[in-house]
Parts: C-alpha cells; sequence; structure tokens
C-alpha cells in the first residue's frame, strides 16, 4: 500500500502530457500487443506513461525521454495504483475492469481495452468487456459478440473500433527477419494448446503425447504461458513422464517464434495461437474438438456456435478427442495439401482488421480519442 502511494505521487507530479495516455500491463508475456502501438505514438510525437506488474518486462527498458515507467510490482500495490490513478486515457490488456481485481478510477475519463487475440469472445469470463468504454477488436465477428451481449445485457453500447491484433505486427516482422534460417531436419509437430480445463493438454495428458509420439516425427510441446503459473504440476508430471521419449522436446521459451518458425504443422484446441500459426506462419493446424466447459464464461450468454470451432475446418483439419488414434494419419494427410497457405492468406483477410499496420491504426485511434 504504501509502494503504490508513493508511486503514484510519482506519477502524479509528471507534466500532463505523460498522463493523458497510460498503458497498463500485468508483465512482460503483453510486451507485444504493447509495443507496436507505443512506438508508433512515440513517432507521432506523443508522450505516455508505462506501468507494468513485471519487474523483467521489456516496457521498462524503453530509452525515450517520451516514456515514463513504473513497475508496480504485484499484490495489492497495483490495485491500489490503479484504483486512485489520474488520467485521460487508460489502455489495458486485462479483462474483467471493475469485476476482477483491477477498478475504475473515478479520475480516469476513458478506460480502453485492447483485445489480444484473433478468437471470438466466448471463452472469456463473464462482464469482461462491460466496464470499458472503448474495446479494440481484431475482427468483425468480436465486434458482433459483444453487441450481442449488450443487446442481452441492455447496457450502454461501447465504442468498438476495427483495430486489428499489434502483436501480428511483431511476429510479422519477426518472421520477415528469420526468412533466411535453415529450417529443421526433417518435419516436425508442434503441440501448442491452451491452458485449463479446456486445454488439451491438461485434458488428455500422456495419452495425446504418447499418440504423437507413435508418429515418428520430431514434437515439441510448448505450454501455454498461463500454463507455467496455474498448472506447475502437471507439467513436471508430463515432462518427467516423457523424457525417455526421444521424439518429444520442450520448450518453455518466453516467445513461441522458434518452434512456430521450424515445425511444420500444429496440433491444439481452440487456443488463439492457433490463428497466429496460420495467419502469420501460414502453416496447417489440427484442432482437438471436445465439449467444453462454458460455465462462468461469456458463451452461457452468447449461445449458438463458438467461432474459432467455426473456423477450425479451414485452418487445416478437426479430429474429435475421442479418436486420438487417427491423428497421425491426419497429419500426414494435411502435410499434403498443397495449397494450404494460399488459403490462409484469404482466411485471414476476412477475420482480421489491418494485419501487419495494427499498431499504427492504435494509436490514431487513441489520439483521436483524446
Amino acid at each position: 500500500m504504501l509502494k503504490a502511494i508513493r508511486l503514484l505521487r510519482q506519477f502524479h507530479e509528471l507534466p500532463e502530457e505523460y498522463r493523458e495516455i497510460v498503458f497498463f500491463s500485468e508483465g512482460g508475456s503483453y510486451w507485444n500487443t504493447m509495443a507496436p502501438i507505443i512506438e508508433s505514438l512515440l513517432e507521432k510525437g506523443r508522450a505516455l506513461t508505462y506501468l507494468t506488474m513485471g519487474s523483467k518486462d521489456l516496457g521498462l527498458r524503453q530509452h525515450s525521454g517520451s516514456v515514463a515507467s513504473f513497475c508496480l510490482g504485484h499484490g495489492i500495490n497495483p490495485m491500489c495504483f490503479m484504483s486512485m490513478l489520474r488520467a485521460n486515457l487508460v489502455i489495458m490488456t486485462t479483462p474483467g475492469l471493475q469485476t476482477l481485481t483491477i477498478k475504475r478510477s473515478p479520475a480516469v475519463k476513458h478506460y480502453v481495452h485492447v483485445i489480444h487475440s484473433p478468437t471470438g469472445v466466448s471463452f472469456y469470463r463473464k462482464f469482461s468487456f462491460d466496464h470499458f468504454d472503448t474495446v479494440m477488436c481484431s475482427g468483425e465477428h468480436q465486434i458482433d459478440e459483444i453487441r450481442k451481449l449488450e443487446r442481452i445485457r441492455n447496457s450502454k453500447p461501447k465504442n468498438l473500433l476495427k483495430t486489428g491484433l499489434p502483436y501480428m505486427d511483431m511476429l510479422s516482422a519477426q518472421l520477415k527477419g528469420s526468412r533466411g534460417d535453415s529450417q529443421g531436419e526433417g518435419t516436425s509437430i508442434l503441440l501448442a494448446p491452451t491452458w485449463g480445463p479446456n486445454g488439451a493438454l491438461s485434458r488428455y495428458r500422456m495419452r495425446l503425447i504418447e499418440v504423437l509420439a507413435s508418429t515418428g516425427l520430431d514434437t515439441i510441446i510448448r505450454p501455454h504461458p498461463q500454463q507455467l503459473k496455474s498448472e506447475v504440476s502437471l507439467l513436471t508430471e508430463l515432462k518427467s513422464a516423457s523424457a525417455g521419449i526421444d521424439s518429444i522436446s520442450w520448450d518453455f521459451e518466453p516467445s513461441g517464434h522458434g518452434s512456430m518458425l521450424f515445425s511444420d504443422i500444429m496440433i491444439s484446441d481452440l487456443s488463439g495461437v492457433i490463428f497466429d500459426y496460420a495467419f502469420v506462419y501460414e502453416k496447417p493446424v489440427i484442432t482437438l474438438d471436445y465439449e467444453l466447459d462454458t460455465k462462468g464464461f461469456e458463451h452461457e450468454d452468447l449461445e449458438g456456435a463458438v467461432w474459432e470451432r467455426e473456423m477450425a475446418q479451414s485452418l487445416g483439419a478437426v479430429v474429435s478427442g475421442d479418436n486420438l488414434d487417427i491423428l497421425p494419419k491426419i497429419i500426414a494427410d494435411t502435410l499434403s495439401r498443397k495449397h494450404l497457405r494460399d488459403e490462409m492468406g484469404e482466411l485471414r483477410a476476412a477475420s482480421i482488421f489491418n494485419f501487419g499496420n495494427a499498431g499504427r491504426v492504435a494509436a490514431e485511434q487513441l489520439i483521436e480519442l483524446l
């Protein structure tokens, strides 16, 4: 609490232009979303403040006199700081404003949420967007779903912007810089599921790993970043159990770029990473399909089809979780399809706003909001 008050005093002593645009981040894993927006704002001559809960966040290392950076730490300090903040615009990727840990400050004029996934909103927790003034959306499907929730709840319509995905700007640039890198030997599989009860690794454990090992192909397992925090015992158990399988390796690196670059096909569930792999790296995805736990998620109110489930077939193939034994054949069949890369580009154009240019668009939208 004392730290929050001290940092607040320092923040409120800043010149006014640093308190017009304020970014709040839960930590370094969200920097790729924030960075393209911040870079574009700085190019336009804007000053801003960057708040983060992570001491290793790259956002703290910005070498610009136009950026004031603060590390809020964890626990009660960021909650206290954010509840007493005075600012014009506060931009955040954290959902659940007012309903979860971060509360609206009466001295903030406008809150902006940046959606950092191309998926629909079905598997966000209930009321994730209800208390924001503006939501930066990645595609038309998110706008449609949020409008539907507003009608269901008879809530005030939010300002919904056609922004896109700034972190895909970063991924695209990184990929262009890696085009000359040599590919790995042979064909390899990337297993990259989501976390929690709807995650394939949580649900099928060693059964899934053993099926992939039976293909004879090298398999990289990359757990969801949140799984490294919330399901440590599960990952420890699976890493130990798979240690004797030569074709299995694990990727715990902060960036998934290496695994996505050097693999040839992804196995996942309805994690947002399937669209990174398909839209940026233009590689096929096999999605595991099974009954999803919708309790407490927006889908309870939305009902109907889940957007990412509808899209999954177009990314490569869909396999029932009850039929994992056919995965080796489906993998071989999907890899043999010659025109998938062209199909990915068309699908991306229809699904994502401003691909490769979302950071600049977001910066212009924020300046217009001011």
